[in-house]
């Protein structure tokens, strides 16, 4: 199989370390700005989900369910994309602008939310499942976006030879759980508290 290129179009000289440290950085923000917005919509959907561990369960699943998609797809696409750095700055930037414009997408659907618990708020299952639905309708987007850049990073800067994807994919995977980590201290401690909800989101936004 053929080496991939790089950015630039040339084919990296054989032996030539891949530019993981550039692709680390990245998925440092990325993993930060990942858990900055689960824990911003987890407090949003909070009232439209009837409760905080509703709207925590929800977006956990919906999150994870996201994630897993995207790598999925991410895995099955991303040996086709010509230029797979492109491709990853589309989805960061698509994450950023979906996540500025959740707390208005969020707005439009309160008329949802009060429709399913009129219509439902004696069938408790039902209304649980249709809360659930919409919050995942929302977050889908954004989830399987950020589930799909693994895939795409790794195409651009990890030859393609069984230890060096695997060793690249384990280096980028605890890059991202580091910065993961270091985004939901920092988001509950610092940010909400001295921003809010939108100003955190726009410092998401900035690290996509």
């Amino acid at each position: 199989m053929a080496p991939p290129r790089t950015a630039a179009g040339a084919r990296p000289a054989p032996g030539a370390r891949p530019p993981v440290a550039p692709a680390a950085l990245l998925f440092l923000l990325s993993g930060a700005a990942g858990l900055l917005y689960e824990v911003v919509w987890s407090r949003q959907l909070a009232r439209p989900l009837g409760g905080t561990w509703p709207a925590l369960v929800a977006v956990v699943a919906a999150f994870l369910g996201g994630l897993a998609l995207g790598a999925f797809l991410g895995g099955r696409f991303a040996g086709r994309v010509r230029r797979p750095l492109r491709a990853y700055a589309i989805l960061e930037a698509g994450i950023g602008l979906w996540c500025l414009a959740f707390p208005l997408l969020l707005e439009a659907l309160h008329p949802v939310f009060g429709a399913c618990y009129r219509g439902l708020s004696d069938r408790p299952l039902p209304l649980a499942l249709s809360r659930f639905g919409l919050a995942a309708l929302l977050l889908a987007p954004p989830t399987i976006a950020m589930g799909a850049t693994l895939p795409l990073l790794l195409r651009a800067v990890v030859r393609e030879e069984g230890r060096s994807v695997l060793s690249g994919t384990g280096l980028l995977y605890g890059i991202n759980t580091v910065g993961a980590a270091g985004g939901a201290a920092v988001t509950g401690l610092l940010l909400l508290p001295a921003l809010g909800f939108r100003g955190t989101t726009a410092v998401g936004a900035a690290a996509n």
